[in-house]
C-alpha cells in the first residue's frame, strides 16, 4: 500500500505542462475567449507601449496589442505543428510497417532512403520542399510533414521488426493464429504505442520548425498573427522594444516544453506499474510476498516460516556461526544488522550479519524474492548509490576496511580490487563488441596498467580461471568462445584486480552439468588459492560441491547457517528443510497401471533423418543432423546434452516452428495438437494484455462436431477460469497483467495457456531452470499430474540431469546436433557405455549430495572427459543451444 501511495504523489511538471496544452487548447479553439480584441486592429497611436493593465504584452510598431496576436497566432502556429505532425507520422508508420514487415528488398530499399533523408536536418528539408511549393501555410505544413516521414518510419521500422520478432509473436503463430490477426492483436499495437510519445514530443518540434519558417518569411504571411513572424517583425526593434521578441518566443518555449514533459510522460505509467511491482518481489518484499506466493498450490509443503526462529545447526560449532567477531579485524568480509528497504519503506533484508574468513566460501541461499541479489548489489555498493533504496548497518567491512558511510568514489576504489562479480549470463555481461583482453584488462588499465604488463596479467588471470590456450584468446570476442569459456573469461575479468573478495551471483544456473561442474570445480580451487568467496544461488545441490558453509535465506532473514555438509544432512528450519526436500532425486515416481494403459502406446510424431543446419560464427555448421525420433502417447521424452547440442532446435522442429531442411516431420494421430511451455514465460506473454486475454486467445474449440459438444457440457471448452484452478492459481490471477505475477506463477499460466488447446504434445523447453528449487518441484509435480489425468506427451529438454530423471521414461542423449545414444532412463543411466552419456551423469551426481572431499574424486573423471572437447571449441552456436 506504501508503494501505491508513493505512486500518487502530484508530479507537479506533468500538472504544469498539462495546464499550457489545456491554454493553448483553447487558444486553438476559442481564442476570444482568452483575448476578444481584433489582433488585426492598428492603433498608431500606441505603438511600441511597454507592458502595462492594458496591454500585458505590450504593442508592436503598429500599436496592435501583443497578447491578443500571441493568442490568435497560437491557432497558426501550433495548428501546422499538428497538422505536419499527423501527416509525418502517418505516413512514416505506414512506410515503417512496409518496411518493418515487408521483404528484403523493400526492407533494404526503405531502409536506404531514410538513412539519405535522415541525415539531412529537417529544416533543410522543409526549406528544400518550400523552394519547390512556394511559401504560405499549406506549404509550411507540407513541407515540415514531408521532411519528418523518415525519423518516423525510421523508429516505427525497428520497433516493427522487434515486435514481429518477439517470443509473444512467435506463440500466437505457433498457436494458430492467422497473419492479419497476429498483425492487428499484436505487432500493430505494441509498435505503433510508442508513436503517440514520439508525436507528442514532434509537435514541439514542429511548432518550433514553423516559427523557423515564419521568421525566415516562407510561412504564414503578415499581418495574420504567427509567432515566427511575430519574432522577425520584433527583432528590428530588440534594444527599444524587447517585448515584442520576448512574449513570442516565451509561448513557443511554453508549449514546446509542455509537449517535450508529456511526451517524455507517455509512456511512464505502464514502465511503473510494472517496475514498482516487480522490483519489490525481486528484491524480497517482507509483507506481500506471502499473498504472491499464497497462489502457487502445490509449489512446496505448508510452512509457517515467520514463526520458526534462526537456527544453527546441532553439529555446528562456533566457527560455523556466521558472524564471527574475533576474526571481524581479518575477516575479507564482515557485515553486522544490514538492513535494506525501499524507499517507501518495505524491508528487503532485515539486520543481517555475515562474515567470511579469507580462503572461505560461503553460499547464500534461498528462494527467489528472498533477497540474495540485493545483498550482493550492497556488497558491492550500488544499492547504497541508488535513491530509491534506504540502507543502514552497523558494519560493513571489506578486506578490513570499513565501507558503512563510503562515498561513492570510495566504493568505486574497492571494486575490482576489494570486491568484484561475476554474474550469471556470460554472453551478456560481456561487451560483445570488445576483446578478451580488453574486458579482462579493464579493471587494470583504469588504474593505469598498460602495456606488456597488463597483458602478462590478463593471461595470468586467465590461466587462473582455467581458460585453455589463454594467449591465443586475447584477440578474440565473446561470440567466438563456448558457454564454458565466456563464463571463464568473466571470471578472471573479476579475478584480474586480485579482490579479497569474489561474489558470484548464480554463476551456473544457465550451464549444462558439464560445464556447470567445470565452473564449480574452478570456483574451489579459487578458495583453495585464498582468495574469498560468496556464492549466490538458489540451487543447493550446486553450492554444495563448493561451499564452506551455507546460510539460508528467508524473507531478507538469515533464518539458518553452519557448515555444508552438517545443513544439508540435518536441516532444523522448515524453510531450510523444504529447499532440501525439494532438489531433484531418483526415477519418476511410479503411474498408476490403469492411467498407464489408458494413455500411452500410440504413435503421435515421426521425424525421419530431420536436418535443420546454421552456419557457425567461425564458420562450418551447427544444429541437428540426421535425427530420427517418434513421440508416443502419454509419455515424457527427455532431451539432454550439452549447450550447443541441438536440443533447442530439435524442439522447435518437433512443434513446428522450424522445418525440417532435409528429412520429414510426419504426423501419425490425425489432429495432433503440440504446444510449447517456453523457458521464459514473460517474454512469451503479450504485455499489454491481462491474464484473462491471454488464455481466452489460446482456448481452442474442436468444430468436428459441433452439435455433440452442445449437447455435452463436457466437450465444451475449458474457461479462462478452469484453466487456472487446473494449474492451482485462483480466478483473481486473471485481472493481473504477466509482470504483476512471481515466477512459478508466470509458469504456470505458461502452462494453463498450452492446456487451453487441449493438445497432445506439450513441449517443455528448459522450462523451470530459472526457477527455484521449491518452485521447481512445484511446476513438475504439477506437469506429473497433468500427464497421469490427461495422457499428455511430455518433451523435457533441460541441462539438468536430474530434472529429466524424475520425469522422463525415455531418455535422448544429444551432442554436435547428433543422437548420441538414447533408450529408458534408468537403463541409460544405469548401463549406458557412451563415454559422454557416462561423463554427463557423472557430472550430475544423480544419488545422493556427497560432501565436497568425496565430491572432487568422483567428479574428476567428468571433468576430464567432458572437458576435451573445450579445448579445441572456439564458437557456441546460438541458434542450436
Amino acid at each position: 500500500m506504501k508503494t501505491r501511495v508513493q505512486s500518487m504523489h502530484f508530479n507537479w511538471p506533468v500538472i504544469a505542462s498539462c495546464a499550457v496544452v489545456a491554454a493553448t487548447l483553447t487558444a486553438i479553439a476559442a481564442p476570444s475567449l482568452i483575448a476578444p480584441g481584433d489582433p488585426l486592429a492598428v492603433h498608431p497611436i500606441d505603438a511600441f507601449t511597454p507592458p502595462s493593465l492594458a496591454h500585458p504584452f505590450g504593442t508592436d510598431e503598429s500599436g496592435r496589442d501583443l497578447f491578443t496576436r500571441v493568442v490568435h497566432g497560437t491557432r497558426a502556429s501550433v495548428g501546422i505543428g499538428v497538422a505536419a505532425t499527423l501527416i509525418g507520422a502517418g505516413i512514416g508508420a505506414l512506410a515503417g510497417f512496409a518496411a518493418g514487415l515487408g521483404p528484403k528488398l523493400a526492407d533494404r530499399a526503405f531502409s536506404r532512403l531514410f538513412e539519405v533523408l535522415f541525415a539531412l536536418p529537417t529544416l533543410v528539408l522543409a526549406l528544400l520542399f518550400i523552394s519547390i511549393m512556394g511559401g504560405g501555410t499549406a506549404s509550411s505544413v507540407l513541407a515540415i510533414g514531408i521532411a519528418t516521414i523518415p525519423g518516423y518510419a525510421r523508429m516505427l521500422r525497428a520497433r516493427v521488426r522487434g515486435v514481429a520478432a518477439s517470443d509473444y509473436v512467435e506463440w500466437a503463430r505457433l498457436d494458430g493464429v492467422s497473419g492479419p490477426r497476429v498483425f492487428s492483436r499484436h505487432i500493430a499495437p505494441n509498435s505503433l504505442w510508442p508513436l503517440a510519445s514520439a508525436a507528442t514530443l514532434g509537435i514541439g518540434q514542429a511548432i518550433i520548425w514553423v516559427s523557423a519558417l515564419g521568421f525566415l518569411g516562407l510561412g504564414t504571411a503578415p499581418p495574420a498573427p504567427e509567432w515566427g513572424a511575430m519574432l522577425n517583425a520584433g527583432r528590428v526593434y530588440l534594444t527599444s522594444a524587447w517585448w515584442m521578441t520576448v512574449f513570442p518566443g516565451l509561448a513557443i518555449v511554453a508549449i514546446a516544453s509542455a509537449l517535450t514533459v508529456l511526451g517524455r510522460a507517455a509512456g511512464a505509467p505502464r514502465t511503473h506499474r510494472t517496475r514498482t511491482r516487480t522490483s519489490i518481489r525481486a528484491s524480497g518484499r517482507a509483507g506481500s510476498r506471502a499473498a504472491a506466493r499464497a497462489g502457487e498450490a502445490g509449489t512446496s509443503a505448508a510452512v509457517d516460516r515467520s514463526a520458526a526462529p534462526v537456527v544453527a545447526p546441532a553439529a555446528a560449532t562456533a566457527t560455523d556461526t556466521v558472524t564471527d567477531t574475533a576474526t571481524a579485524a581479518t575477516a575479507a568480509l564482515s557485515i553486522t544488522d544490514l538492513s535494506v528497504s525501499t524507499a517507501a519503506g518495505v524491508p528487503v533484508l532485515d539486520r543481517v550479519s555475515l562474515s567470511v574468513a579469507p580462503g572461505e566460501c560461503l553460499a547464500i541461499v534461498g528462494e527467489s524474492g528472498a533477497g540474495k541479489s540485493v545483498l550482493a548489489r550492497t556488497l558491492l555498493g550500488l544499492t547504497q548509490e541508488a535513491p530509491e533504496w534506504r540502507v543502514s548497518a552497523a558494519s560493513l567491512a571489506i578486506a578490513g576496511t570499513e565501507l558503512r558511510d563510503a562515498s561513492p568514489r570510495a566504493w568505486r576504489r574497492t571494486r575490482g580490487t576489494g570486491v568484484a562479480l561475476v554474474l550469471q549470463d556470460a554472453l551478456q555481461s560481456l561487451d560483445p563488441l570488445r576483446t578478451i583482453e580488453d574486458e579482462v584488462g579493464e579493471t587494470l588499465a583504469l588504474r593505469g596498467v598498460r602495456g606488456s604488463a597488463l597483458r602478462t596479467r590478463v593471461i595470468a588471470a586467465l590461466e587462473a580461471a582455467g581458460l585453455p590456450q589463454a594467449a591465443s584468446r586475447l584477440r578474440q570476442r565473446p561470440s567466438e568462445l563456448s558457454g564454458g569459456m565466456r563464463q571463464r573469461a568473466l571470471i578472471a575479468s573479476a579475478l584480474v584486480g586480485d579482490p579479497a573478495l569474489l561474489i558470484a551471483d548464480e554463476p551456473t544456473t544457465a550451464l549444462d552439468p558439464a560445464t556447470s561442474l567445470r565452473v564449480q570445480r574452478l570456483f574451489r580451487s579459487i578458495v583453495d588459492d585464498g582468495t574469498s568467496v560468496v556464492l549466490i544461488s538458489h540451487d543447493l545441490a550446486s553450492v554444495a560441491r563448493t561451499a564452506d558453509r551455507i546460510a539460508v535465506l528467508e524473507r531478507g532473514r538469515i533464518v539458518e547457517y553452519g557448515a555444508a555438509a552438517d545443513l544439508l544432512e540435518h536441516p532444523q528450519h522448515p524453510v531450510t528443510q523444504a529447499l532440501v526436500e525439494a532438489i531433484p532425486r531418483g526415477p519418476k515416481p511410479a503411474t498408476p497401471r490403469s492411467l498407464t494403459a489408458a494413455h500411452t502406446g500410440e504413435p503421435l510424431l515421426q521425424l525421419r533423418d530431420a536436418t535443420v543446419c546454421y552456419p557457425k560464427p567461425g564458420g562450418g555448421e551447427t544444429g541437428m543432423f540426421g535425427i530420427d525420433l517418434t513421440l508416443t502417447r502419454g509419455e515424457t521424452l527427455g532431451l539432454v546434452g550439452e549447450s550447443g547440442a541441438g536440443k533447442s532446435t530439435l524442439g522447435r522442429v518437433i512443434i513446428g516452428a522450424e522445418a525440417p531442411q532435409q528429412g520429414s516431420r510426419e504426423f501419425v494421430s490425425p489432429g495432433c495438437r503440440i504446444r510449447l511451455i517456453p523457458q521464459d514465460p514473460l517474454a512469451s506473454f503479450d504485455p499489454r494484455w491481462r491474464i484473462e486475454r491471454i488464455l481466452r486467445a489460446s482456448i481452442r474449440i474442436d468444430t468436428t462436431d459441433q452439435a455433440a459438444a452442445a449437447a455435452q457440457p463436457q466437450l465444451q471448452p475449458p474457461t479462462p477460469a478452469e484453466l487456472l484452478a487446473l494449474v492451482g492459481l485462483d480466478a483473481e490471477m486473471l485481472r493481473r497483467y504477466p509482470a504483476q505475477l512471481s515466477g512459478g506463477q508466470r509458469q504456470r499460466v505458461a502452462i494453463a495457456r498450452a492446456l487451453a488447446a487441449s493438445p497432445d504434445v506439450l513441449v517443455c523447453d528448459e522450462a523451470v531452470s530459472a526457477l527455484d528449487v521449491t518452485t521447481q518441484e512445484g511446476v513438475l509435480n504439477l506437469l506429473r499430474d497433468l500427464q497421469e489425468q490427461r495422457g499428455v506427451t511430455l518433451v523435457f529438454i533441460s541441462h539438468d540431469l536430474a530434472v529429466v530423471r524424475s520425469m522422463a521414461d525415455r531418455i535422448v542423449v544429444m551432442r554436435d546436433g547428433r543422437i548420441v545414444e538414447q533408450g529408458d532412463t534408468e537403463t541409460v543411466i544405469a548401463t549406458s557405455q557412451e563415454p559422454f552419456t557416462r561423463a554427463l551423469i557423472e557430472a550430475s551426481e544423480l544419488s545422493e549430495l556427497p560432501a565436497k572431499a568425496e565430491q572432487s574424486a568422483q567428479s574428476a573423471h567428468a571433468t576430464e572427459q567432458v572437458g576435451k572437447s573445450e579445448q579445441t571449441q572456439t564458437a557456441e552456436p546460438v541458434q542450436a543451444a
